[in-house]
């Protein structure tokens, strides 16, 4: 491996171990504000040296990416998922960017970070195979 990919497969590893740490903290009361944006930046970083990669290993690089609340990251997101991972990873990015596009948030996550549901995230979550 040359040093560039043995770079890349760390910073993919170290992304999947903040995304690990900050999910089931977020769900047990203390979100990580700070985690998920490093993960972001990281990946980020070396989304030009996809290519470098295999496409399982892109799809776990670009994970903080399909997590972002943010809009303008799906977009940006969908464009390298289809470009850089499996299918089947793609089709979960399309899938959290429509609920952000629909909502301009993950009603899943309101609980957890104290926001009010609106009436129509509600009737949402109660639908089945609104949680994949």
């Amino acid at each position: 491996w040359s040093s560039k990919k043995r770079m890349l497969r760390r910073t993919s590893l170290l992304i999947m171990a903040l995304q690990g740490l900050a999910m089931p903290a977020s769900r047990r009361g203390r979100p990580l504000w700070t985690t998920p944006a490093v993960a972001r930046a990281l990946a980020a970083g070396r989304a030009g040296a996809l290519a470098e990669l295999a496409p399982v290993q892109c799809s776990f690089l670009l994970m903080p990416y399909m997590h972002s609340e943010s809009a303008a990251i799906h977009v940006l997101a969908d464009t390298l998922y289809r470009d850089h991972a499996p299918a089947t990873n793609h089709e979960f990015e399309l899938k959290h960017k429509a609920i952000i596009d629909r909502f301009g948030r993950y009603p899943h996550r309101n609980a957890i970070l104290g926001r009010e549901p609106t009436p129509e995230e509600t009737a949402f979550l109660q639908q089945p195979g609104s949680s994949f």
